[in-house]
């Protein structure tokens, strides 16, 4: 499916045509609003059959020295999804701040080789209802009443 899309929701390399253009970020919410807008499909439906783990993966940058989750260094380069029952966030080395929007997020430097079963769902239809409604989504158009 072809869809034009802008800032925060375009797509890795859509720009120049490389993967090392922007920070992916939740693009399984992405392609869940795509799907609803172009063919009606329920984004429950697309984010519970996706089985591509890369779709899930949040991508950041800290600053020097890095970063950590649980004590553990990450380094600058961060990645990371959202998964059921984790709770905290990642934090800077420096300043031991919270990095933006890691809350319940687990670090994954290194991909899983298979498919997570602990993924946090709810999180991401969540943040897929949050994209809906800053772009202005209403699945329920008001009725106009002529007479």
């Amino acid at each position: 499916m072809k869809m034009k899309t802008k800032g925060a929701y375009a797509e890795i390399g859509s720009a120049s045509g490389t993967q090392l253009d922007i920070n992916p970020t939740v693009l399984i919410c992405v392609d869940a609003v795509k799907a609803l807008l172009a063919y009606g499909t329920p984004i429950e439906e697309t984010i519970l059959n996706c089985k591509d783990f890369t779709r899930f993966v949040t991508v950041r940058q800290a600053k020097a020295p890095g970063a950590h989750w649980k004590g553990e260094y990450l380094g600058k380069v961060l990645r990371w999804a959202y998964m059921k029952g984790e709770t905290g966030c990642i934090q800077t080395v420096a300043h031991n701040s919270k990095i933006a929007d890691s809350d319940g997020a687990r670090p994954f430097q290194d991909l899983p080789k298979v498919f997570p079963d602990d993924i946090n769902y709810d999180w991401y239809i969540n943040k897929t209802k949050e994209i809906l409604e800053a772009i202005g989504y209403n699945p329920k158009p008001k009725q106009i009443s002529f007479f």
